[in-house]
């Protein structure tokens, strides 16, 4: 049977504490992915990532419980914004009776966790308290062999990744406080140029248009989100990339 739950969404990394009480009697939550078939190899991307968390104990789970799931990406925990080592849950307003399920809608581009790799992904629910995705995983859980369900997901290639940096002897680039400095090494070459910026999913996120002279160039570029990116220089003369980390 399925249930509309009234629920609100929570997030946590480990260090979050959040305690649920178990109902007396079996206790057993079970996973299934919505769109998928358990063993499927699956290309699409976006990914239906949506799932179905059900009660499939003799216990009632209790309003005021947290119920704490996420993915597996090989092994590694995944919350539902595919962050690594978090989690994600709902905060339950309604008891959750034996029999009774709710699905966690999630639909998302993949973000560079491998560029055109094939990897098992699998749903997963913990249980009920922080205890249930800690050291011990599935505290509570009287049968464990529900908890997980898996396919196998072929990333998509995407245009840059981050192994693709490029050198040139004459033309190099450094990224510092949200400047790139951009050495030319030519003292006769001054050209217009085009700086593009590509982050971690392979996609073009800012493009830029300068004019080098010889030694150093300065440009300024917009505060990224954390994380790892791909400068990008091109002009008629030459082509040179590479990596960077943004704090």
């Amino acid at each position: 049977m399925f249930k509309s739950l009234n629920i609100k969404r929570v997030s946590a990394l480990f260090l979050m504490l959040f305690t649920g009480v178990f109902s007396y009697g079996q206790n057993d939550l079970a996973v299934s992915w919505s769109a998928h078939t358990t063993g499927d190899t699956i290309e699409d991307d976006p990914f239906n990532g949506s799932f179905t968390v059900s009660n499939v104990g003799e216990s009632v789970i209790n309003a005021g419980d947290t119920i704490w799931y996420g993915y597996f990406v090989d092994g590694v925990k995944y919350d539902i914004a595919l962050s690594p080592e978090a989690v994600s849950g709902e905060v339950l307003e309604d008891d959750l009776n034996p029999g009774e399920e709710f699905v966690v809608v999630n639909n998302f581009y993949w973000p560079l966790i491998g560029s055109g790799i094939t990897i098992e992904f699998c749903a997963v629910v913990y249980g009920v308290g922080y205890e249930s995705y800690t050291d011990d995983l599935y505290t509570g859980d009287d049968d464990t062999s529900n908890n997980t369900d898996c396919v196998y997901a072929i990333l998509p290639e995407y245009t840059v990744g981050l192994e693709d940096a490029e050198s040139n002897e004459e033309v190099s680039m450094k990224f510092s406080n949200q400047k790139l400095f951009i050495n030319n090494k030519d003292d006769a070459l001054s050209e217009s140029a085009k700086i593009e910026i590509y982050n971690i999913d392979g996609r073009l996120v800012y493009t830029q248009s300068v004019v080098l002279g010889p030694g150093v160039n300065q440009a300024s570029l917009p505060e990224f989100v954390s994380g790892a990116y791909i400068a990008r220089l091109t002009s008629n003369s030459f082509e040179v990339s590479e990596k960077f980390v943004a704090n």
